[in-house]
């Protein structure tokens, strides 16, 4: 051929397109997974093939080559700058990308646009990791509610597929937050069974333990959390089974529990809160001097909560002085309202305990709130001190009657009358405060209303209050009492009968009740009467 002839064929001929290749040289070292060489080869066509056909698939090149290179701060912009432009072909991958990266960089919001718009685009292979992904955004930005029907969605998409174990993860999760105990315990069964020997398994037991004791299953609780044996989830239910021991009133055996949350795991976030939980259940538990001893070895956390708790454990194991010092150091703390009210009572219990009157009174009126003139006024009481329980309930009642605390004042105060014995006063605020309280206050101050008539010689009115606590406290440690007190006051209006039946009943509902001996007696008391009455002398 001649070179006029070549000459004339290359002039047909298109040119070679060397930015063409470059790209296609681009797309092959992402598609072998030569990441770092193909941002380099990328960054370079863009800067030097401005405006060519191809730049916008080098710059999507580009930034899933970043973003595999888990650079997604780098590969977000070019992800958004794609977005902008019309038709891309690669828009819905785009999207899912930017997702991607705005989720792990914590941009919610962000997330949830960009995955909104591939499921506007509509790629069908990329509609289920999208809904999934936008339940993961919602959960992650704490709105449990919005994420659930999109788990639910996606695991109804595919529930065998690659989304489907974490989807059960989120649903059991999104479930607890949002309250629902028995779903979420449905929904981690399922779990469970589905994915056996899971590295979630822990996880998923410590949150059933967590579920049921929300729910006021505290024993179920405890057998939840004593499944978890290892694991970061370790210390977690460690600390779980203490507060459902606690719960339990099983308060050596909780101690106990938390001390292990230190003992094993000693680098645990809950270390510091284990230290304290530890000491305030063994003070609960009696063990006011290992208490005070625990919470002293927690020096390098002190707090304001810890220093109260380490009060009262001095106290209780004889140390006012020492306890003194602890609620003052609490105070000097600064603590939020509410423990600034208990270190105040508590301070003015140690105060008056000291011999220190005048300063007690003064620790107890810097308690401004009702709660802390009632908590005083109720500590008072407890403590053998009826006169200043009187003052203080009497103050809280005379400033703030509208107080939720009220009719639990009133109540106190009946008490301090009741050790006057002021009967008739006694009964009248036990009586008031059985009118305006809640169940709880009523049933109780029924009962002591009732007492109150018993010993003023009003048998008639007593039997009315006992019968009434009877009719209504079922199951509840007054019922007991006021059924044999029902007994003793009918025998005052000279109602054998009837008190023979309050008796007997009393034996039968309650065979090993605190008055059983009172009842044995009474019940001889009463045959023998009858025995005279019948003509056949002493039984």
């Amino acid at each position: 051929m001649s070179s006029i002839l070549v000459l004339f064929l290359a002039l047909l001929l298109p040119a070679p397109d060397e930015a063409d290749d470059q790209y296609q040289f681009i797309a092959g070292l992402c598609e072998k997974g030569m990441y770092d060489m193909a941002v380099k080869e990328a960054e370079a066509f863009l800067k030097e093939h401005r405006g060519h056909a191809r730049e916008a698939h080098a710059r999507y090149r580009l930034a899933t080559a970043l973003f595999e290179l888990e650079r997604g701060a780098e590969a977000a912009p070019h992800f958004r700058r794609l977005l902008d432009l019309a038709d891309f072909e690669f828009a819905a991958e785009a999207a899912f990308r930017l997702g991607e990266c705005e989720l792990r960089a914590g941009r919610f919001a962000e997330a949830e646009a960009a995955l909104a718009r591939v499921l506007e685009l509509d790629r069908p292979y990329l509609r289920l990791p999208a809904t999934f992904l936008l339940g993961e955004a919602a959960f992650r930005k704490g709105d449990f509610a919005a994420a659930r029907p999109l788990y639910e969605q996606a695991l109804a998409t595919d529930a065998e597929g690659r989304y489907a174990r974490e989807a059960r993860y989120g649903i059991a999760w999104c479930r607890f937050r949002c309250g629902e105990y028995d779903a979420a315990l449905a929904a981690i069964e399922e779990f469970t069974r589905l994915h056996r020997g899971d590295p979630l398994d822990g996880e998923l037991r410590f949150l059933a333990g967590e579920c049921l004791l929300e729910a006021g299953r505290p024993q179920e609780a405890l057998a939840a959390y004593t499944q978890v044996e290892d694991g970061p989830f370790l210390d977690s239910a460690l600390r779980g089974a203490g507060f459902a021991l606690g719960e339990l009133d099983e308060h050596a055996a909780a101690a106990e529990m938390f001390g292990k949350v230190v003992e094993r795991v000693p680098e645990s976030r809950y270390a510091a809160e284990a230290t304290l939980q530890c000491g305030i259940h063994l003070l609960k538990a009696g063990q006011a001097e290992a208490a005070a001893a625990v919470l002293s070895s927690a020096t390098a956390q002190e707090g304001a909560e810890l220093c109260y708790w380490r009060s009262r454990a001095r106290a209780a194991a004889g140390d006012p002085a020492g306890a003194l010092a602890d609620c003052e150091r609490a105070l000097a703390l600064k603590p939020e309202a509410e423990l600034c009210e208990r270190c105040q009572v508590a301070r003015g219990d140690l105060l008056f305990d000291l011999g220190r009157s005048a300063e007690a009174a003064e620790a107890y009126a810097a308690s401004e709130s009702d709660h802390a003139l009632y908590s005083a006024a109720a500590a008072s009481l407890n403590a053998g001190r009826p006169a200043g329980a009187r003052q203080l309930a009497e103050r809280l009642l005379a400033e703030r009657k509208e107080s939720s605390y009220a009719a639990a004042a009133r109540a106190i105060l009946g008490e301090c009358l009741l050790a006057e014995e002021d009967y008739a006063g006694a009964a009248a605020q036990f009586l008031e405060a059985a009118r305006s309280g809640d169940e709880a206050v009523k049933l109780s101050a029924t009962e002591r209303a009732g007492w109150c008539r018993f010993l003023n010689g009003e048998h008639a009115a007593a039997a009315e209050a006992f019968r009434w606590v009877v009719d209504h406290g079922q199951g509840a440690k007054e019922q007991e009492e006021a059924l044999y007190m029902l007994g003793r006051a009918c025998e005052g209006t000279g109602q054998q009968g009837a008190a023979l039946r309050s008796f007997e009943r009393h034996l039968a509902e309650h065979p090993e009740g605190a008055h059983r001996p009172d009842v044995l007696i009474a019940l001889l008391r009463l045959g023998r009467g009858r025995a005279r009455r019948d003509g056949r002398g002493a039984p």
